[in-house]
């Protein structure tokens, strides 16, 4: 596993995120919100 050490910043923006990441995080995000929203059925 290849880990990056990053310092973040008050100058971090949007643009310093890569799209495979950012895409990635959505995924995640909109599977969890889809699997608890499933619970209460």
């Amino acid at each position: 596993m290849i880990r990056s050490f990053y310092q973040h910043t008050h100058c971090d923006n949007i643009s310093l995120i890569s799209k495979e990441t950012l895409q990635a995080v959505g995924q995640v995000t909109l599977a969890t919100i889809i699997k608890e929203s499933n619970k209460d059925e």
